[in-house]
């Protein structure tokens, strides 16, 4: 519909232009040939072998009256015809600017979303780096690198969470309240592991959502596509937490990214309820 538009709102005031000015021509040579034939008539009436002082009189108001008619009104359909012309021509103008400045547009568009994808990439890259560079274990020879290292610690939550509710009332330990105590007793234990990861991975959605690129949700579920299950799980009580209840836990229910998320990998199925519906859509 978009590049119908631009056709139809110039197009047809054009060929309307062109019309009136056609017949505008046509009209105004009609009304001098007419001035010609009247000032042929008129001659071959006049009396030659009278008074010819008064007959050259009477052909002077004749001429004056029906010829010069004639031809200014011919004259003045041809002014008008060449106004029609000069705006026909400041149409034309107005629709190469116009063409003009969408090309400008779609050229600054196409540098913008060049600059948004060399950033956005870059960051994509570091957080991957980051990944890679995690090292989780006791010593080197049973410590784990990458997405294996993130499984383990989210391993290591999991069990500090049942140890913490071991005896607890079940309506206690599906509160959020008590999930969040348990989550920042283990975040002080892994905060040289994880803090660097989810800054990273923070920045790289903050990035996206602050942008002007139209379609942000392709790269945000770029992105999420790329997180494991257990990255999903650590990134769903990282969200709720002190941490990541201001500003991370938006972008997560913003752009569903626990879209993914296996409802299984949760320490309580009662944990999902605590974001919006959006975050898993």
């Amino acid at each position: 519909m978009t590049a119908i538009l631009p056709f139809v709102t110039m197009e047809r005031p054009n060929k309307n232009i062109q019309r009136k000015m056609t017949w505008a021509t046509y009209l105004a040579w009609t009304f001098v040939f007419l001035g010609f034939v009247c000032g042929i008539w008129g001659a071959c009436q006049f009396d030659w072998t009278g008074d010819k002082g008064a007959n050259l009189a009477l052909l002077g108001s004749f001429l004056q009256g029906a010829v010069a008619s004639l031809w200014s009104l011919g004259g003045l359909l041809l002014i008008y015809a060449t106004f029609l012309a000069q705006k026909q021509q400041l149409l034309q103008q107005d629709e190469e600017l116009e063409d003009q400045k969408k090309q400008f547009e779609l050229q600054q568009e196409s540098i913008r979303r060049q600059n948004f994808e060399r950033s956005y990439f870059h960051l994509l890259n570091l957080h991957n780096q980051v990944v890679n560079d995690i090292w989780w274990g006791e010593s080197p020879e049973t410590g784990t690198t990458g997405r294996a290292a993130l499984k383990d610690v989210y391993e290591r939550l999991k069990r500090q969470f049942l140890d913490a509710g071991k005896g607890q009332e079940e309506v206690l330990v599906e509160s959020e309240s008590f999930v969040n105590q348990v989550y920042l007793t283990f975040y002080v234990e892994v905060q040289d592991l994880l803090g660097h990861y989810f800054r990273t991975l923070y920045h790289l959605f903050k990035f996206v959502d602050s942008s002007e690129v139209g379609d942000k949700r392709r790269y945000t579920s770029l992105v999420r596509a790329q997180l494991s299950s257990h990255e999903l799980a650590l990134l769903h009580y990282s969200g709720i937490s002190f941490y990541g209840r201001k500003r991370f836990k938006p972008l997560i229910e913003k752009y569903g990214l626990l879209e993914n998320m296996d409802i299984h990998m949760l320490l309580s199925p009662e944990h999902g309820k605590f974001y919006e519906k959006t975050a898993y859509e």
